[in-house]
């Protein structure tokens, strides 16, 4: 698990604040989803592990599962916490004053309010942006096994970006480099190699299939790819 960070310094992270509803919401409902566990920190002890049994939108309340390690819910309550979850490659952090206890007898599960703020603290230099449904983007690349694919874009940063391989083309091995890939962007194509950082299986519900999800860092970018890529990030923050 990710070491927490201490909420005093969450000032440093104010690029990955999150405060609409609507996005953690559907954040903390994939953490249901996904069974992420849940940890509190609430001392300087080892933290209180739990998961979350599901979402209450009407209240804006979110349940948490009665664990044997959460059995001290006055000392939680006492002292405010911080939740943090590791979801996927990244970490979710928000601090709330306490937990309620379901009057559903020994053993219930416990309340905990849905924040108005959150962190998703990302493991990578950069913020990576969501490419909209809208203006999608692909890399065409090049592989042992094809001579020219299209992976849509999931994700870009100044020197990042996530693929979504369908067929797993590529073997997901760290280091691994593509070269002379074209980004295709709805504002011009840029030119770049791209170093694989990470690889692993989701699911694409809607295919109801696995496939493979590529992290990279890019690289090889001349001054005008660079330029492109920035007023391209620029137009999906406004």
């Amino acid at each position: 698990m990710t070491d927490l960070v201490n909420f005093s310094e969450l000032c440093d992270y104010e690029e990955f604040r999150i405060s609409y509803k609507d996005h953690i919401s559907l954040m903390l409902s994939e953490v249901q989803r996904l069974a992420s566990p849940v940890y509190l920190y609430f001392s300087a002890e080892r933290p209180i592990q739990s998961h979350i049994v599901r979402m209450e939108p009407e209240t804006g309340t979110i349940v948490l599962a009665h664990t044997p390690d959460i059995e001290n819910v006055h000392r939680i309550i006492a002292s405010g916490v911080f939740v943090v979850v590791d979801h996927l490659h990244s970490q979710i952090q928000f601090h709330i004053d306490g937990l309620a206890q379901l009057m559903d007898g020994e053993g219930s599960d416990y309340l905990l309010p849905q924040p108005d703020k959150l962190y998703l603290i990302q493991r990578r230099s950069h913020l990576r942006h969501s490419i909209p449904a809208k203006d999608l983007a692909c890399c065409r690349v090049g592989s042992e096994t094809s001579d020219r694919s299209e992976l849509p874009l999931l994700d870009i940063s100044e020197n990042g970006l996530a693929l979504l391989d369908r067929e797993c083309l590529w073997s997901q091995s760290k280091g691994e480099t593509i070269s002379s890939v074209d980004i295709l962007l709805p504002t011009g194509t840029l030119h770049c190699d791209l170093e694989i950082l990470n690889g692993f299986h989701i699911y694409l519900a809607s295919e109801h299939r696995q496939v493979c999800r590529l992290g990279c860092r890019i690289h090889g970018m001349d001054e005008g790819d660079s330029i492109l890529l920035e007023q391209y990030l620029e137009s999906l923050r406004s």
